[in-house]
């Protein structure tokens, strides 16, 4: 990318995808040392609307750095690298104060299926972190931490903590608090060896 300078912007209006739901934004393009951020100051996903979307990326000769951020609903942001020469790519991904009816309704728009309704899950709110590494052939991730709580309800909430790779998952920690009892364990999931992929 070294030479050039990417600026602009784009009006993308009511893009239809094939499950029948539209996409409106408007992208402005501007350069920053070594690559370009992309700026939408609303997205909207038939009528759920994101707001303050950024995506910066800083491309080298033996990778790409990137970063992305959004806001309202809750906080979002993803930033990483992705090396050339190794195909490794590492990430670390964090939640802050988004509301799992919000996530759940996000998700669904990509679907093929009926238009659902999330209201069951509106109360809780969600904060978390992911940390991803792969080579193209292996993977491994990392939660710290990730907790759901009650907003309508006092003392109800979800604590968790977890790793794994392509042959185990590890539940360190998962706690469950509601009407001052407490449900804790912890789990390993192992793959057999000699098990194939499926």
């Amino acid at each position: 990318f070294s030479g050039h300078r990417l600026s602009g912007n784009a009006d993308i209006n009511r893009v239809v995808l094939k499950n029948g739901r539209t996409v409106s934004t408007e992208l402005y393009f501007d350069p920053i040392d070594g690559g370009f951020m992309c700026f939408a100051p609303q997205l909207m996903l038939d009528g759920k609307i994101f707001t303050a979307l950024q995506l910066n990326l800083n491309i080298e000769s033996d990778s790409v750095d990137f970063n992305f951020e959004a806001e309202n609903p809750g906080k979002l942001n993803i930033n990483g690298s992705y090396m050339h020469e190794t195909k490794y790519i590492q990430a670390n991904l964090s939640i802050s104060e988004m509301f799992l009816d919000s996530v759940a309704e996000t998700a669904s728009f990509f679907s093929s299926g009926g238009k659902n309704h999330f209201a069951a899950l509106s109360p809780y709110i969600f904060n978390g972190e992911l940390y991803f590494s792969s080579d193209l052939k292996t993977a491994s991730f990392n939660v710290p931490y990730g907790f759901a709580a009650n907003t309508k309800k006092d003392g109800q909430f979800l604590y968790i903590s977890l790793d794994g790779n392509d042959s185990s998952v590890q539940i360190s920690r998962f706690d469950y608090i509601s009407g001052g009892n407490l449900t804790h364990f912890s789990a390993l999931l192992e793959r057999s060896p000699g098990t194939d992929n499926a």
